[in-house]
C-alpha cells in the first residue's frame, strides 16, 4: 500500500514537472492589404446605404449623404496567436478611428469588390459601385 502511495505521489510530481508548451499569445498586427479599394461600397440590405472610401479615410453614410464628423481613418488588422515560432491568423478586423473615438468590426469575407462586416448582431454586405 506504501508503495503505491509513494508511485502515486511520483507519478503527480513527475507529471507536474513537465514542460508545458506556453499560452498562445494573442495580438494584433498590420494586415497585408493596408486598404480596400477606393469608392463607393453599397449595401445589399440598404442601397441607399454604405461605405465610401478614399485612401486611408472612410466614412458609413445613409442617404447618400454622410457629415465630416463620420470620416473616420481605417485600418485593416489581423488577429493572431503567437506560439513558439508560428503564427496563426484568427481573425481579420476594420478598424476605424478618430482621436477620441475607436470602433472595431469584424471582417466575415473581403475581396477586391466584396467586403462582408459583423455589425452589431448582423453580418452586412457592401459591393463596390461600378462606374457606368
Amino acid at each position: 500500500m506504501k508503495k503505491y502511495l509513494i508511485l502515486i505521489a511520483i507519478t503527480i510530481f513527475l507529471i507536474g514537472c513537465n514542460k508545458r508548451e506556453p499560452k498562445p499569445l494573442k495580438a494584433a498586427k498590420p494586415n497585408a492589404q493596408k486598404l480596400l479599394k477606393p469608392g463607393e461600397w453599397i449595401s445589399e440590405i440598404d442601397s441607399m446605404s454604405g461605405i465610401s472610401i478614399r485612401e486611408d479615410r472612410l466614412a458609413f453614410f445613409k442617404d447618400m449623404k454622410f457629415t465630416s464628423d463620420k470620416v473616420y481613418e481605417y485600418e485593416l488588422i489581423d488577429s493572431v496567436y503567437i506560439s513558439s515560432n508560428t503564427e496563426n491568423k484568427v481573425g481579420e478586423y476594420l478598424t476605424i478611428h478618430k482621436p477620441k473615438d475607436t470602433l472595431r468590426y469584424k471582417i466575415i469575407s473581403k475581396s477586391e469588390n466584396s467586403l462582408t462586416l459583423k455589425i452589431g448582431n448582423q453580418n452586412e454586405t457592401f459591393n463596390i459601385k461600378r462606374k457606368p
